[in-house]
């Protein structure tokens, strides 16, 4: 008799029209897919119609369902009681939460947690990690202090409370704000230039870089000020990023991902342009057994479930962790096509087992991504089909004044070295050179012998 499994993924956040994206393989065929590749489960997906990564929607309408799993599409206003009595009227043998991204507050986790929660209650299997690991994941002082309290390497940081940084600004009688003497002073003792940021933002919106105390003071005490904030030291080092996979104590860590940008900025944007991203990284200066073990400990002290993200740091030999984000995220198609397996049977095989032992590195294979703007619909759909392609994501944004850009999010992969990648990306340059810059090609093969 077939299990019956049900996804799911809340939001809290409505899907703009004026931001759309045409995915290459379109996301039905990778359900359809799985589907077919697991034939004992009967699956249910339990979502809203802005679930930009699950479902093929274009101006806010579904475009193309799935048909061979079963589609719940929940009201676009439902929350965290909607979800718990649909789920629960499937009566399914496990639930298992897919956590996506959100703008803003990066909060979606703490919803899908929380139904988790109630549907345990009720006496449904779960596959989600716990509530508070939601609130230590969505608040990064929060993280900061796990990670400081269990011993991992974080950056210097301070806390600055909004409101209390702010307390008495207009009570006549107030002689001065003795936490905002307290916050300035320990700002002051950081190592400069610091990373100013908000403490629930995602997709490292909002960041501010300033290179002195008094540049920090200045916007501290600005109207520009408007949450609470964490005022960091600026590690100097090479940026990466990895996932995490599994849950209940079976976790595979893919080793490093490199992340870097053509511009040289001081912060790599996750969303820009320029920003490249290949990996797997195992060789012997990345420190990669000590890197798998150390997030291991980590995924178990967190009690981590499905798919997790973290941006990491390499300096001078040591691995600091930047932040957690416990949902999918911009490595997730890349870290699954390093796995050779679709992102959504990452979340599917917690419960039915895996089909390969992702710890051990030899299932693993080199993939990049960059990104593209240009092209056609026909061309990028072509482009998909190339040997060495995985998939093509094509984001369309209408800019507050109207007007219109878009680009392309590409991920090469299977390759067994990287040169073998280069090589790939070279002969995709040549064939769709008005679409793929020689820049790209010549930052990678630059950045090839450093490794």
């Amino acid at each position: 008799m077939k299990k019956r499994v049900v996804l799911y993924s809340s939001n809290s956040k409505r899907r703009s029209k004026d931001s759309n994206c045409v995915v290459f393989p379109k996301w039905n065929a990778l359900w359809d897919k799985l589907a077919e590749e697991y034939p004992a489960c009967d699956i249910y997906l339990v979502v809203q119609l802005n679930g930009r990564y699950y479902l093929d929607i274009y101006d806010g309408e579904l475009i193309s369902p799935p048909d061979r799993i079963h589609l719940e599409i929940l009201d676009m206003e439902a929350g965290l009681e909607e979800f718990v009595e649909r789920i629960t009227e499937l009566k399914p043998d496990v639930a298992i939460a897919m956590p996506g991204p959100v703008s803003g507050m990066d909060w979606n986790g703490l919803r899908d947690a929380s139904i988790a929660e109630e549907l345990k209650c009720r006496g449904i299997e779960t596959i989600c990690y716990p509530l508070r690991t939601a609130e230590i994941c969505f608040d990064k002082w929060l993280t900061h202090q796990f990670l400081e309290e269990h011993g991992f390497n974080v950056a210097k940081a301070v806390y600055v409370h909004h409101e209390l940084f702010f307390a008495g600004k207009n009570d006549p009688y107030s002689t001065g704000n003795v936490y905002q003497e307290m916050v300035l002073q320990k700002v002051k003792r950081l190592p400069f230039p610091v990373i100013i940021k908000g403490t629930t933002g995602s997709a490292s919106s909002g960041i501010v870089v300033s290179a002195s105390f008094e540049d920090a003071k200045t916007y501290l005490l600005s109207e520009n000020n408007k949450e609470d904030l964490i005022v960091e030291e600026m590690l100097k080092g090479q940026e990466y990023g990895t996932e995490i996979h599994g849950c209940r104590g079976h976790y595979n860590v893919i080793p490093p991902i490199m992340k870097f940008t053509t511009d040289n900025e001081d912060v790599i944007d996750p969303l820009g342009l320029t920003t490249l991203k290949f990996g797997p990284m195992t060789g012997e200066k990345y420190h990669s057994d000590e890197f798998v073990s150390e997030l291991t400990r980590m995924a178990e002290l967190l009690d981590l479930a499905g798919n997790n993200n973290l941006d990491m740091m390499l300096c001078d030999g040591k691995w600091y962790i930047l932040e957690i984000n416990a949902r999918w995220s911009g490595v997730t198609t890349l870290t699954a096509c390093c796995e050779d397996r679709s992102p959504y049977a990452v979340y599917l095989e917690q419960y039915t087992g895996s089909k390969k032992d992702y710890t051990d590195l030899s299932n693993l294979r080199i993939a990049c991504n960059f990104k593209m703007s240009g092209g056609t619909e026909q061309m990028l759909e072509k482009l998909s089909k190339e040997d060495c392609v995985d998939s093509v994501i094509r984001y369309e944004i209408i800019r507050p004044d109207g007007t219109k850009y878009n680009f392309n999010d590409v991920i090469i992969g299977g390759f067994d070295s990287f040169g073998e990648m280069l090589k790939s990306l070279a002969r995709l340059q040549k064939a769709y050179p008005d679409e793929i810059s020689k820049d790209l090609v010549s930052a990678i093969t630059q950045k090839l012998p450093m490794l």
